[in-house]
């Protein structure tokens, strides 16, 4: 789910942990929030007395088992933050050695989520390279031109219709409609 705040949870192990981030996105404040505007940990000890979100802790202390919470920063890319968050149903019952071992688990969850974003940006890659080799082929065919022609006639239509080359290519290929090429095409 995701919000105003820009938060979204990817997976939860209990019921609780899903309505702690629920609590965050309608009150627009908590932990997890946080962490997501900068801070590398963000501990709750005590939801009893830590009255920093008075609405989410007030909420929180009545709708779950929660009483303890501590978030993790994992990264940060240009489309935001990351972060793994413990919760107890105990005052204080993240101890120095659980918080210690939240710290590296959350190391290991950073390293496993860059991992999975680079093998998607690859397979987006490798499927972009494919499709534009597919578009410039069909170009060449068409108009009687070498490999960097057909590149660069593909990189000016979509500069001039604003459209992202893979986009163009990918519309090429698939409708089978080759664009109208400039008033003047490179010569051979």
């Amino acid at each position: 789910m995701s919000d105003a705040t820009g938060l979204s949870s990817i997976a939860s192990t209990h019921d609780d942990a899903t309505l702690l981030t629920e609590l965050q996105h309608l009150h627009g404040r908590g932990p997890c929030i946080d962490v997501a505007e900068g801070t590398d940990v963000v501990e709750a000890r005590d939801l009893h007395t830590d009255m920093r979100w008075p609405q989410f802790q007030r909420d929180v202390l009545a709708g779950t088992a929660i009483r303890s919470v501590t978030s993790y920063r994992l990264h940060t890319t240009r489309h935001g933050a990351s972060m793994v968050t413990l919760c107890a149903t105990e005052a204080d019952a993240l101890t120095r050695h659980t918080r210690d071992g939240g710290l590296v688990f959350a190391t290991y969850c950073a390293v496993l989520w860059q991992g999975a974003h680079r093998e998607e940006h690859l397979r987006v890659a490798i499927a972009s390279r494919d499709i534009i080799g597919q578009a410039k082929g069909m170009i060449m065919e068409r108009y009687h031109i070498n490999d960097a022609q057909a590149f660069d006639l593909l990189r000016e239509l979509s500069q001039t219709s604003n459209v992202r080359l893979t986009d163009l290519a990918r519309q090429l290929v698939n409708h089978d409609t080759p664009p109208s090429p400039p008033s003047a095409l490179p010569t051979q």
